[in-house]
Parts: C-alpha cells; structure tokens; sequence
C-alpha cells in the first residue's frame, strides 16, 4: 500500500509494497476508514437526535408559554416562549451546521483517498499516479477526480481500456464512488 500521508507526487507502482497492506501502513489505512465511515453515521445520528429532541424540546415551551399566559392571563408569557424556541433552533441550526460541514462543503474524504490511491496504482497499465482527489457530493456519494499517467506504448483503444480497468478497482473498493473522472497523462500512438 502507498504512503497515506501526502496526496502528491510519483509513486513506485512497479517496486513492491503493494502486497498484502501488513504493516504501520496497512493499519492506518483501517483506521482512517473507521474513522471517516464514522464521522458519517455519527453526523446522521446527531440531526436525527437534534432534530427530534428539538421538536419535543419546542412543543413543551409552546406548551409552558400558552399554559403561563392562560394561568396569568398575560400574554407576555407566550411571547417569551416564542423567543426561546426561536433561540432553540438557532442553537440546533448551529449544531447541526458544525457537524455536517463536510458533507455541506463537499470535503474530501482522506480514507477513500488511501483506498483509491491503492486501487490506481495497482494497474499494470499506470505508470505513476499523479493526484487523485476526492469529494462527498452526497453522504453517500463521493466524486473521484485522478490525473494518472499510463505507459506511453499504449495505444488510444488499451488506454481506454486501461481507463476501465482502473474505474472497476476504483468501484470495486469504494462502492460510494459513483462519479470518476481519470484524466490521462501520456502520449497516445495513434493506430495505423
């Protein structure tokens, strides 16, 4: 498996180390998925929770404000409960801001970065990956953007067809990957 840290720069696709993912590598690679699978599932998990105890939270002031103005018969008590639900979802707006800014900025993904990093330069017809990005255009629907320079003695149909290849291993080790766009980096013999 490749180095996970940096998203730049050649890579030796022909010298080993793709084998296996064994290793300090290999483990970082499991747990910056863990992690980012997580951060997903924790975000849906805290807009339910908010959103549903935000609801129950707001009905029990509306129903403290109109129960205060009735008891009192002042109507000050209704508007008081109004601003307070009024700072409720402003505060639940907030929340739920700061927890799904990734998914509202489209923020990249550093676990599938490493997994697709892996999946490109294991195609025999990839010479070096140049940069691949990625971003959540959904939370469950991640963009993969990836300059790749193929051999050079490929000609136009086998680096269209290395370009399918390599979208199938894309695909194959993140379903979430739905859009791809490879671009190439190469001169292309033109067939006689």
């Amino acid at each position: 498996m490749s180095e996970p840290t940096t998203d730049q720069g050649p890579a030796d696709v022909h010298g080993g180390g793709h084998g296996g993912g064994h290793g300090g590598h290999g483990t970082k690679a499991i747990l910056a998925a863990l992690f980012a699978n997580l951060g997903i599932a924790i975000a849906k998990f805290v807009g339910f929770l908010l959103e549903d105890s935000g609801a129950l939270v707001g009905l029990m002031l509306a129903l403290g404000g109109v129960g205060m103005a009735l008891i009192t018969d002042d109507s000050v008590w209704d508007a008081y409960a109004t601003l307070a639900i009024g700072v409720l979802l402003a505060v639940i707006a907030v929340i739920l801001i700061i927890e799904m800014r990734s998914l509202l900025l489209g923020e990249a993904s550093p676990a599938a970065t490493v997994r697709l990093r892996g999946a490109i330069e294991s195609s025999p017809s990839v010479r070096r990956l140049i940069h691949v990005r990625t971003m959540h255009v959904g939370p469950e629907e991640l963009l993969v953007a990836a300059k790749v320079e193929f051999d050079a003695s490929l000609d136009f149909t086998r680096v269209s067809n290395a370009i399918d290849e390599t979208e199938a291993r894309i695909r194959s080790l993140e379903p979430n990957a739905t859009l791809i766009y490879p671009s190439r980096r190469s001169t292309i013999r033109r067939v006689s």
